[in-house]
């Protein structure tokens, strides 16, 4: 586990842990164009517009510690989300945004990709959406849309730097390749 800013979470690029647990101290990373897998299992998108301006309010005064996000892997470049799934898919949408916005310089591309059954997760939304969400995600959107035309271009450059130095605390269970390992 370790405490990892979003811009390092959410970069294509490879970006290390360090693993202090069990008297151990092995460096683990976060491969370059690694892949954050929703698991079936994953309720659908809950976040309300009134959370989604909460965050935008708390980024506006700086940058945050987001909480925790639980990962899983047992294949290289593959983490599975075990908790944390809603904030990944929001400030995904926020991330999304603001690369649209913002100058040259600020913006975070290419962002890690989040897929579901091996598909994008949005397009997995609009093109099979098995739990209704297209509308939830519409809505948070629209939300961030409205929050931010709102706001002049340099609080907007201002709200992707507190966002890209705001950290989460990445926690990842590295399951072994065999049945045993595994279990």
């Amino acid at each position: 586990s370790g405490i990892k800013l979003i811009r390092e979470i959410f970069s294509t690029e490879k970006t290390v842990l360090v693993d202090v647990g069990g008297g151990r101290n092995d460096d683990r990373q976060l491969e370059e164009n690694r892949k954050y897998i929703i698991p079936g299992y994953q309720r659908e998108i809950k976040w309300d517009n009134e959370k989604v301006q909460i965050l935008i309010d708390d980024l506006k005064e700086g940058d945050k510690f987001l909480g925790t996000i639980i990962l899983s892997t047992s294949k290289s470049g593959e983490f599975e989300v075990i908790d944390g799934q809603q904030r990944l898919s929001v400030i995904t949408l926020l991330l999304t945004y603001l690369n649209n916005v913002v100058s040259e310089g600020k913006r975070l591309l290419p962002l890690c990709q989040i897929k579901k059954n091996n598909i994008s997760l949005y397009k997995t939304i609009i093109e099979n959406d098995t739990l209704s969400q297209k509308e939830d995600f519409r809505r948070i959107w629209l939300c961030i849309q409205e929050r931010l035309e709102r706001m002049l271009p340099d609080a907007q450059e201002d709200l992707m730097d507190s966002l890209l130095d705001s950290s989460v605390n990445v926690i990842v269970n590295y399951i072994g390749k065999t049945k045993k390992e595994k279990k």
